[in-house]
């Protein structure tokens, strides 16, 4: 007796048993070519990082901190926040410094317990095409919506090019739910 399998069983099965490899919420791996400037622009960034921090809530926002030093610009001994008070990721050693300092620090706490959040229109792009700033509304749970802005540049060469945060600026915080 011959056994018969379709495409459509053998894949399902697949799916299933693959399913349960990356726990709930958890991003799949990106590659190099997944994060070039020719796979993702401005806005693939900024869902990837935003999405990474959505939900985190009590559980914390480690994964979110670091996704988001995955797609930030360096910046080596300087401190995270600069003179005109935009926090910069990449001024942070570690996703588990970013994450206490995202605690920590009234302004920047929404991103820390994000809940929601939505672009605000399309990034608005300076430099001939190689920055660009995304103006969006963040929310954590019963509170009300902040306005946040992200702010990228267009950084490498060649097949290096990539989007990369340069800071995250809060001008704006919902005071009322400081303790949340």
């Amino acid at each position: 007796m011959r056994l018969e399998i379709d495409d459509s069983s053998l894949s399902a099965s697949f799916v299933a048993r693959i399913a349960g490899l990356r726990q709930e919420g958890e991003l799949k791996p990106l590659g190099p070519d997944d994060v070039s400037a020719l796979s993702m622009g401005p806005r693939d960034v900024l869902e990837t990082v935003l999405c990474a921090f959505q939900g985190a809530g009590s559980d914390g926002c480690y994964e979110g901190c670091r996704v988001m030093l995955c797609f930030a610009q360096e910046f080596e001994g300087d401190r995270p926040v600069d003179s005109l008070g935009r926090l910069r990721p990449g001024a942070f050693v570690s996703a588990s410094a970013f994450e206490d300092y995202l605690r920590s620090e009234p302004r920047y706490r929404a991103l820390a317990v994000l809940a929601e959040w939505k672009p605000m229109g399309a990034p608005e792009t300076s430099g001939h095409g190689h920055a660009a700033a995304q103006k969006l509304l963040v929310r954590r749970d019963g509170a009300n919506w902040e306005q946040m802005y992200l702010n990228m540049e267009l950084r490498g060469t060649g097949e290096k090019r990539r989007w990369l945060v340069m800071s995250i600026y809060k001008h704006d915080f919902d005071k009322g739910s400081i303790g949340r």
